[in-house]
């Protein structure tokens, strides 16, 4: 539960940034390698658009997918904030992730 910031734009980088630092319950695994740092972030129109370090390009050491905790962030954001539409991502500047699986 995180407090209420300025702008969407903020609530979506806290709540990100959250989820970088990893579990809090014993036992579950990260989404993302130690490291991984969220360089920006921008919500416009709908769409978040966030850019993280290199680390996350690679699963944790713990184990998991890097696609999947991708998918997982996204899930978790559109829920979190519904005003949000979609989600893109990039590492280090390069497109990472922009939705689920092209059908």
């Amino acid at each position: 539960m995180l407090r209420r910031a300025a702008t969407r734009e903020q609530d979506v980088a806290r709540y990100v940034e959250e989820a970088l630092l990893g579990p809090a319950a014993p036992g579950s695994r990260p989404l993302f390698p130690r490291g991984t740092a969220l360089h920006s972030l921008l919500y416009r129109n709908g769409v978040v658009y966030a850019d993280f370090s290199g680390e996350a390009a690679m699963p944790p050491l713990e184990g998991g997918d890097a696609f999947q905790s991708f998918e997982t962030l996204r899930s978790g954001i559109k829920r979190n904030f519904p005003s949000v539409g979609e989600a893109r991502f990039f590492i280090d500047g390069r497109a990472a992730f922009a939705g689920g699986p092209r059908r």
